[in-house]
């Protein structure tokens, strides 16, 4: 899992140790005959939560971060948002999650900035990282800027996502 090195620009170094991997408990209450439940989640945040597009051959250079796979510009708006990213996925269990129909799931998280209402879109993902440790990885995050076209999609409980992906269970995007 990765640790994000500080980034560095114009003399002003920008800690993103908030992005660090970090473990989990989230338990599931008891409920009708089944007792409670305690999910233990590995959680990863990727380049795409501080980072916006590869930069262009013309782009400046000193914005420029990168992982093992991929380059893209340091955006510090998604920097900024990002560190409220921990405390959201910290309640993630209480959260709408949705499917996004390709296989991983996102939560929109209403953020208020001087007034205004701002949609934190938070894409992520969960693996069976062994018998009883889930791997959640939190793909991207950004505010809405209506670049992008969310697909609207039925509502899944993060409990359901966590132990089917423990069980080896699948998981259905709704028709």
């Amino acid at each position: 899992m990765v640790k994000w090195e500080a980034f560095k620009y114009a003399g002003c170094e920008y800690d993103l140790s908030h992005l660090h991997p970090a473990r989990i408990l989230y338990t599931q209450p008891a409920k009708d005959n089944k007792a409670e439940k305690i999910y233990v989640v590995d959680i990863c945040y990727g380049l795409h939560c501080f980072t916006d597009v590869e930069p262009s051959s013309g782009s400046n250079k000193a914005l420029r971060y990168s992982d093992a796979r991929e380059t893209r510009s340091f955006s510090f708006q998604r920097y900024e948002t990002s560190k409220v990213l921990p405390a959201i996925i910290q309640e993630l269990n209480k959260k709408a999650c949705m499917h996004t129909g390709h296989g991983n799931f996102f939560i929109v998280e209403i953020l208020s900035e001087s007034g205004v209402k701002l949609e934190y879109e938070i894409y992520f993902d969960v693996k069976k990282s062994s018998a009883e440790i889930a791997h959640l990885i939190v793909n991207s995050a950004f505010v809405a800027d209506g670049r992008r076209k969310r697909k609207q999609s039925k509502k899944i409980s993060f409990y359901i996502i966590l132990n089917n992906k423990l069980t080896n269970k699948p998981i259905n995007p709704p028709k």
